[in-house]
């Protein structure tokens, strides 16, 4: 992204936050998770489902009477990838979970979402949560730019892909 130096003083920096803020956007889309489980439930020889996660999501408030449904809180990308690996599992085809659980970092799409992070120092600083350190081993609020990198790449390049096959089926 081309970011204009006069406007922005530090454009590495901006650029960051704008592949972060991209980074949120695209983990949180429904499409992705929901195109994924129906292929694997038909795969598995079960019926396409227009919500498939349905099951997950989390009550709001009271419910109310007269057989109104409560309204329902729709549920999280770990929760979806969770049902993800066991749909990708049970079709003998695990890797598809593993490649959705290896592109999302619940701490870093929180951190991001909520302001809780710092850059600085050529490092994405994270202000209250820790994570597993891929690179490292353990847990840090420390993430290097090297290693956020690696993972916002990874997360546009299986998305560009998905999204790619998608529009070549649907054509």
């Amino acid at each position: 992204v081309d970011v204009p130096e006069e406007l922005f003083p530090n454009p590495d920096r901006t650029r960051t936050r704008l592949s972060l803020i991209s980074y949120c956007h695209i983990t949180e889309m429904d499409l992705p998770y929901e195109l994924v489980a129906n292929l694997l439930r038909l795969r598995l020889g079960k019926k396409y489902d227009i919500t498939p996660f349905r099951d997950l999501a989390l009550p709001m408030g009271k419910g109310k009477k007269g057989g109104m449904s409560r309204r329902t809180r729709s549920p999280s990308p770990t929760k979806k990838i969770e049902c993800i690996k066991r749909l990708s599992e049970e079709a003998k085809l695990p890797e598809i979970g593993q490649a959705f659980e290896s592109i999302y970092d619940s701490v870093i799409r929180n951190a991001v979402y909520h302001s809780d992070y710092t850059l600085a120092d050529g490092e994405f600083r994270l202000l209250r949560d820790y994570r597993l350190s891929r690179a490292k081993g353990y847990g840090s609020q420390i993430v290097t730019l090297a290693e956020l990198d690696d993972l916002l790449m990874d997360a546009f390049a299986f998305y560009t892909a998905l999204f790619s096959l998608y529009e070549r089926c649907r054509k």
